[in-house]
């Protein structure tokens, strides 16, 4: 059988049994090992289909394996495990220009970064002006027409989101 990832979301992955054969499963086990540490027991499941549910909020952000093991009822064992990695950390985004409470007029380039320290990749760039709705950007710099805008204060606020469904803000 296989040990596989079936659905991910931020914060919590659902972990289950693929190709189990054996019709007399009594029970499957579940177990999270951490990089250079000891397993650690997570839930044990009496009926098909054989899946546990990890809230990755509780770890750590690094590598792990999870381990399920299936039981039949004259005792006998078969275990697999699948290998994945645990990032929580949203993208740190930063916007680089204009300055803050900088007058502006006509095209402006808005300029930001954004970094992902976790293990996810940058999926999504977004950009919403005066808390409007947010739209998809490519890259930086953002091209910004302002001469339609009246004169008064106006926010800029940009928003990343990785592959696991982590989102930064500016």
């Amino acid at each position: 059988f296989d040990v596989t990832a079936l659905d991910w979301e931020s914060g919590s992955v659902e972990i289950g049994v693929l190709n189990l054969a054996a019709t007399d499963i009594e029970k499957v086990t579940y177990e999270i090992k951490p990089t250079e540490q000891d397993r650690v027991a997570l839930e044990t499941d009496f009926k098909p289909p054989y899946k546990v549910v990890l809230d990755t909020t509780e770890y750590p952000d690094g590598e792990y394996r999870i381990y399920a093991t299936a039981y039949d009822f004259a005792g006998h064992t078969t275990e697999d495990y699948e290998p994945f990695n645990i990032d929580n950390t949203p993208p740190d985004v930063t916007i680089t220009s204009p300055a803050e409470g900088s007058e502006i007029s006509g095209s402006v380039d808005i300029g930001f970064t954004i970094t992902d320290a976790g293990v996810g990749t940058i999926s999504s760039r977004e950009i919403s002006i005066d808390g409007g709705s947010w739209s998809g950007i490519s890259a930086s710099p953002y091209s910004w027409d302002t001469t339609s805008l009246t004169e008064q204060d106006h926010t800029v606020q940009i928003r990343a989101t990785d592959s696991l469904g982590n989102v930064g803000y500016s």
